[in-house]
């Protein structure tokens, strides 16, 4: 019984660590949207007000660039910069879809971290040194389900982000050098 207990004990720090990871993976991604739908309000709010202030007043319009020494051409090539920015920025940000992947990782974690309570249940239920005799059987049938569980969480997560993995071993070193919590 002790060596099902062991396993499930080796499970639940995989579970751990890959629910952390998504966790990590889920701030990184809402940071990464934030930042990236900032910078698409700013310069498509940008290109509309410029395109806005020389529509209503281009003949003045020019006449005050001339005065601050900027040409006609120079400004429209800005102009059309700050506009092909501004797509580039916002198609960048609809494509990476950093709000959908946080929420697809703050799934995940959730998922992870209940498996994770079912397995530190598990072993409350199932250690031998608590003086009883539980059923082998059961035991094995009760991790075979809590096994299906992982894989169906895995199966809906999309991969954690490269960071998330290096956070997870400093996690996992840490729990080696100062004892597990399991």
């Amino acid at each position: 019984m002790q060596n099902i207990v062991e396993l499930a004990s080796t499970y639940k720090l995989d579970v751990e660590m890959r629910a952390f990871a998504h966790y990590v993976s889920s701030n990184d991604h809402r940071r990464k949207g934030v930042r990236w739908g900032v910078a698409a309000a700013i310069l498509g709010g940008a290109a509309g007000l410029s395109t806005l202030a020389g529509a209503s007043r281009l003949d003045s319009l020019k006449d005050a660039l001339s005065h601050f020494g900027v040409s006609w051409s120079v400004f429209l090539v800005v102009l059309g910069v700050v506009f092909l920015i501004s797509s580039i920025v916002s198609g960048v940000m609809h494509f990476l879809q950093h709000p959908e992947q946080a929420r697809t990782h703050m799934a995940s974690y959730a998922g992870y971290f209940r498996i994770k309570q079912r397995l530190e249940i598990f072993r409350l239920w199932y250690d031998d040194r608590n003086g009883t005799s539980p059923d082998k059987v059961q035991a094995l049938k009760d991790l075979e389900e809590i096994c299906k569980d992982i894989e169906n969480v895995a199966a809906k997560s999309i991969y954690p982000v490269e960071d998330a993995f290096k956070e997870g071993r400093k996690t996992k070193d840490w729990l080696k050098d100062f004892g597990n919590s399991f």
